[in-house]
């Protein structure tokens, strides 16, 4: 009889102690997975990345914008020149993409903006030893080229070892009201 009474408690034992483990598992399938979330982080560290892509279209002007523009307030410009100017800024604005993911891709986090002669004067931001960080990039896309119409600058990877004034490189900081004083894309070069 003590034999059945242990033998009892053992089976009901692990009867609930199954039920338990079928609950807990019938619970945890029922919780819905956390929504995708990209981490906004940048650095060389980063997980994720914000696709800058989507950065620059919520900071330029679309594409229709400039066009309307161009047309309005240029109109003595022969059809050729605006379509040129066009043409230039979407493919600048693919250039600057690309060499961004290229960066997330190499986890190279700096970049450099490479100024024209006639861009030195228009975007008194910048030196011509600059840098900018993927985190400035994050955090203020509107630093990146173009800057106008007919902007000459253009992104490029910085390597350790490129330095064109000998002087060391210079952070691209924001003015004393923590703005960049970017050139409006209205300024025709």
């Amino acid at each position: 009889m003590v034999y059945g009474v242990i033998v009892l408690i053992i089976i009901l034992a692990v009867a609930l102690s199954g039920i338990g483990a079928w609950i807990v598992i019938q619970g945890r399938k029922e919780e819905e997975p956390p929504a995708y979330a990209p981490i906004d982080r940048s650095g060389s560290y980063a997980v994720l990345r914000h696709p800058v892509r989507e950065d620059l279209e919520r900071i330029k002007p679309a594409f229709a914008q400039i066009e309307q523009w161009i047309h309005a307030t240029h109109a003595n410009l022969p059809e050729a020149e605006r379509q040129r100017l066009l043409d230039q800024w979407k493919a600048d604005i693919d250039h600057t993409i690309s060499i961004v993911e290229e960066g997330d891709r190499e986890k190279i986090a700096t970049f450099r903006v490479l100024l024209s002669d006639k861009d030195i004067s228009l975007c008194s931001f910048l030196t011509t030893d600059n840098y900018l960080t993927r985190e400035q990039i994050l955090n203020h896309p509107e630093i990146l080229p173009p800057y106008y119409l007919g902007c000459g600058c253009r992104l490029a990877l910085k390597q350790p070892w490129d330095n064109p004034t000998k002087s060391g490189w210079k952070a691209v900081t924001p003015m004393q009201d923590g703005k960049y004083h970017v050139p409006d894309w209205r300024t025709l070069a």
